[in-house]
């Protein structure tokens, strides 16, 4: 209800003259702007209602979340995403300048940490008194400025005889594993410092190639748009009308297009029936899931060997003189693009459907979990049982996958069909596992740091932007406000950053598995040290013999000739070839 109005520009109009009225000369002079004095009636609730209260709480803590992350959309954009390409670019620098450095560092952090787990618990346990303790040189070193105190009741034996021999259980069990650690250490240096060529190797190829680093924007537009068709699909299906099937044979068919109607009827007596709506819908959505995992894992599948192909053509290059590398391909990436849709689709779409095979089983499998947990409340067998199914597929599906990657890199080195391929690239691997475990073991944890280091640094850029008030004030060049918390946008900057660092460190990682499947496949043809196509570290790491092996160059990759110690191989003989065509 309107209480009372008031004409504000120009003060001394009608409230009442609108442009309508003026037009018909009700009034003379228009009020633009009045101020309109209202009644207004609430409804409020007379007993609390915590259900709504808790709904309309999270509504608003949503709210602020979409409107904080809004208002600093230009800075999520500039640290979260640019911030993080290049950080990326600055630790691919870094590691091929000091990753041995970082991996040796590493490892002794890791014997540090073990150590001083195993002192805890031995002291904890009463194995090694305070006094003992006291006397160890280099805890006394580290407590000199008295940031440790030994005389702490965390540094002392504990009382609870059950506790003192758990105790002294994990001391004897983490002093073992400390000494393992450090015998593997001595044991596998060589292995280790192949891995660290191996991983400087693979940054001199991506700065070979740095249109690699470009790549991951190709699979992921992919997938964007197969999930917005498998999403679409998957909605048709569901909002369907009743469907019915009507089986008919053969026979009636072939009856009834003749005219006969008495034989027609006959010969379709019995035969006809209907599939109720709802089961047709879940084969349906089946078979469209299964569409959409093979799918996925058919452009996983390009993706990796594209990136293959690429590094491939680095690796078989031989250096020159300063280990610089000149490919002979104008653009390597095309072409290694091209030779996979030329050469090698049916291998992939052969090996993206097994995986694709066995996780649709996965997902089957929980399905059935979860439509009979009232059955396994009741049958604690058929709860158990689920579980070593569950876990077998999850391994094999893992186990899968690791074959299959290094089967596309074969496929994309040699040019094998994908069965050949996988038996292949499986003795090569088992051949040199303990190469392959070392490099794998290193180059995840390295990978997880590199992501790890790239996600914490943007969300400190972005939380201390934005809690400082003299950093936001500059930032109202990006467009950036002030929000009512820094944690949205440090969240959703976070997410961005470790989704543009896992692209790169991916591309990264593709290509050390292939630099280490071309290293393997290198020395198994000319033994250690004796190959024109290892970097100057690593024929320094493996023994240089001497003898270099005859080279022809043929495309995409170079065939060479085993030679050496061993006799020579003639002309023709062990060859690594793809295609020799040129782009």
């Amino acid at each position: 209800m309107i209480l009372a109005e008031t004409c504000l520009d120009p003060p001394d109009a009608d409230p009442a003259c609108t442009l309508a009225r003026y037009n018909q000369k009700e009034c003379s002079v228009v009020c633009k702007t009045k101020r309109v004095q209202k009644s207004v009636w609430e409804v409020e609730e007379t007993t609390p209602n915590p259900m709504l209260e808790q709904l309309q709480g999270h509504l608003q803590l949503l709210g602020r979340f979409v409107s904080d992350t809004k208002a600093a959309v230009g800075l999520i954009l500039l640290v979260g995403g640019a911030g993080a390409m290049v950080l990326g670019v600055l630790w691919l620098v870094i590691l091929q300048f000091f990753a041995g450095c970082m991996i040796w560092l590493t490892c002794m952090l890791v014997v540090l940490i073990l150590v001083l787990m195993s002192l805890f618990c031995s002291v904890r346990s009463g194995i090694i008194n305070s006094e003992a303790l006291e006397g160890l040189a280099f805890l006394n070193g580290m407590n000199t400025s008295g940031a440790i105190d030994l005389n702490s009741n965390a540094l002392q034996a504990i009382d609870n005889a059950s506790d003192r021999l758990q105790f002294k259980a994990a001391a004897y069990v983490l002093w073992v594993l400390t000494g393992i650690f450090l015998l593997l250490l001595l044991a596998m240096r060589k292995r280790i410092h192949i891995a660290i060529a191996i991983i400087r190797e693979s940054s001199r190829a991506i700065k070979t190639l740095p249109l690699l680093l470009l790549w991951p924007v190709v699979p992921t537009i992919a997938f964007v748009l197969l999930v917005m068709y498998a999403v679409t699909i998957a909605a048709y299906i569901m909002s369907s009308a009743d469907i019915s099937s009507v089986l008919e044979s053969t026979a009636a068919l072939a009856t009834a297009s003749t005219g006969s109607t008495s034989s027609s009827v006959a010969a379709i007596n019995g035969t006809l029936s209907e599939i109720p709506s709802d089961k047709i819908q879940q084969v349906l959505l089946v078979y469209h899931l299964f569409g959409f995992l093979w799918t996925n894992q058919f452009f996983h599948a390009i993706s990796i060997c594209t990136i293959a192909g690429s590094v491939a053509q680095y690796y078989w290059t031989p250096p020159d003189g300063n280990n610089r590398r000149k490919l002979e391909a104008r653009f390597p990436i095309a072409r290694a693009l091209r030779n996979v849709f030329r050469f090698s689709l049916g291998s992939l779409c052969f090996g993206s459907f097994i995986i694709a095979l066995v996780q649709l089983l996965r997902i089957l499998l929980e399905y059935v979990d979860h439509q009979t947990k009232e059955l396994q409340q009741g049958n604690r067998f058929v709860k158990v049982a689920f579980l070593p199914v569950r876990c077998c597929l999850w391994c094999f599906e893992k186990c899968l996958k690791f074959l299959s990657k290094n089967a596309y890199i074969f496929i994309a080195m040699r040019g094998n069909s994908f069965c050949s391929a996988s038996v292949a690239s499986f003795k090569l691997l088992f051949k040199n596992i303990a190469r392959v475990a070392v490099v794998n073991s290193i180059s995840f944890f390295l990978l997880l740091l590199v992501k790890t280091t790239i996600t914490l640094t943007v969300a400190g850029v972005v939380f201390v932007a934005l809690s400082n008030a003299s950093a936001s004030s500059q930032l109202k060049v990006l467009g950036a406000e002030p929000v009512t918390s820094p944690m949205a946008p440090v969240l959703v900057a976070s997410i961005l950053s470790w989704l543009i660092a896992s692209a790169f460190m991916n591309i990264y990682d593709a290509a050390i598995d292939t630099i280490l499947l071309c290293f393997c496949e290198d020395t198994e043809l000319h033994g250690e040290g004796s190959s024109e196509f290892m970097s100057p570290e690593l024929r320094r790491i493996m023994g240089d013999t001497g003898s270099k092996p005859k080279v022809v160059h043929v495309g995409l990759a170079t065939s060479v000739t085993k030679s050496g110690s061993g006799g020579g191989g003639e002309p023709g003989g062990n060859k690594v070839h793809v295609d020799n065509d040129e782009i």
